[in-house]
């Protein structure tokens, strides 16, 4: 991951496209956060939600500017640490440009999901990079057509739980079920356990623990849970409460942090398309998303 605070330019001289060779190293450390979670400020923004709506069937260009657009600043800043503009935990600068940013972040976003033959002729169509994106990471096409794009961004997040899990124990992962589930919804944790990732995701959703809010409180608590016990220290708190979920979604990277926990550093070879950084930035935007609607009190899908 590039440690240089400056803003990286989507294409310059030295670029990627013209390197011999170029090499990223994905994620290689957790992103640095704030110890705990701050509440998700309450600003009673109806405007914001509807812009998120995740019933939408597909969330394109026109959403996703409205949505970019009414986002503080803090927000958007973390669109920009997703696709590597930023650094985690930098501040926005006083001189910072909403439509400059937006700009750019649309710009780099079609920089890291393509490739040098296809990315001169690509546009900014971000439901079909969504798709693209749930592709890259296998997931299966029955899961997510006919879907809106709120739920294709829900499933690459799925499927990412799906390969940390697999990278578990069963000791580990009756341990991550216990901090996933205090209430014990689970029936028989111990034969979950011995699931494969595929399998387990489908019997903790049989018990609504991936479902409307239900799925970011587990995904927060598994996130927690997977990361220490694969020996990687992320310094949030426990999500016990609605209203830390929702600061979580809405003031951390989690699209970092998931790729992070799941190990899934990898090289890149010259002029190809970063699924890591799109996986990264769909998951940062359906945290927002959520966040936006979770906070207006609306109903998630």
């Amino acid at each position: 991951m590039n440690t240089n605070p400056t803003v990286q330019q989507p294409m310059t001289d030295h670029g990627r496209r013209n390197s011999i060779k170029w090499l990223i190293a994905g994620l290689i450390a957790v992103p640095t956060v704030a110890a705990g979670c701050q509440v998700f400020q309450r600003s009673g923004n109806s405007e914001l939600a509807d812009a998120a709506d995740p019933n939408k069937r597909v969330w394109d260009e026109t959403d996703f500017n409205r949505f970019a657009e009414l986002l503080p600043m803090e927000q958007l800043q973390l669109l920009r640490v997703s696709l590597g503009l930023a650094e985690p935990g930098e501040r926005v600068p006083a001189s910072a440009d909403r439509a400059v940013w937006i700009k750019e972040i649309k710009k780099q976003a079609i920089w890291v999901s393509s490739n040098i033959v296809t990315w001169p002729f690509k546009d900014f169509r971000y439901d079909e990079l969504v798709r693209w994106v749930a592709k890259e990471y296998d997931v299966a096409a029955a899961r997510i057509e006919g879907e809106s794009t709120f739920k294709a961004e829900q499933a690459i997040q799925t499927q990412l739980f799906v390969g940390i899990w697999d990278k578990l124990t069963p000791e580990q992962r009756i341990k991550t079920l216990e901090n996933m589930d205090p209430d014990g919804s689970l029936k028989d944790p111990a034969a979950i356990a011995l699931m494969t990732g595929t399998a387990a995701a489908g019997a903790i959703a049989g018990a609504a623990l991936l479902s409307g809010f239900a799925f970011y409180t587990t995904m927060s608590s598994f996130i927690c849970a997977a990361g220490g016990l694969l020996g990687l220290t992320l310094p949030f708190a426990a999500y016990a409460g609605a209203s830390t979920v929702v600061g979580f979604l809405a003031t951390n990277p989690i699209g970092w942090t998931i790729l992070a926990v799941g190990a899934l550093a990898s090289l890149a070879w010259i002029g190809g398309a970063n699924e890591q950084k799109s996986a990264a930035f769909v998951c940062q935007v359906n945290a927002l998303r959520a966040a936006a609607c979770m906070e207006a009190g609306r109903r998630l899908p």
